[in-house]
């Protein structure tokens, strides 16, 4: 289970999330949507560690994973970009 609490992340004056606050259980299946700058790669970023720039508490299984070694994070995602060779 990945537990999100009270989790805020801006950038500069622009405020990404504001106390955001969610539990993604293990028995589900989830997928982010929404349209562009709404945050769903910021989330990511932040869900694998590679973002450190935040408030709030990110919970792994009941372990507190804020500000880790990324390599130690139990997280991870791969952005692969295509193009017209």
């Amino acid at each position: 289970m990945i537990q999100i609490s009270n989790l805020t992340k801006k950038y500069g004056e622009t405020v990404v999330f504001s106390n955001l606050n969610y539990t993604f259980e293990n028995t589900c299946i989830y997928g982010l949507v929404g349209r562009n700058g709404a945050g769903k790669t910021t989330l990511l970023n932040i869900l694998s560690n590679y973002d450190k720039n935040y408030t709030g508490v990110i919970s792994i299984d009941g372990e507190k994973m804020n500000k880790v070694d990324y390599l130690d994070m139990p997280v991870a995602y791969l952005v692969i970009e295509c193009g017209v060779v």
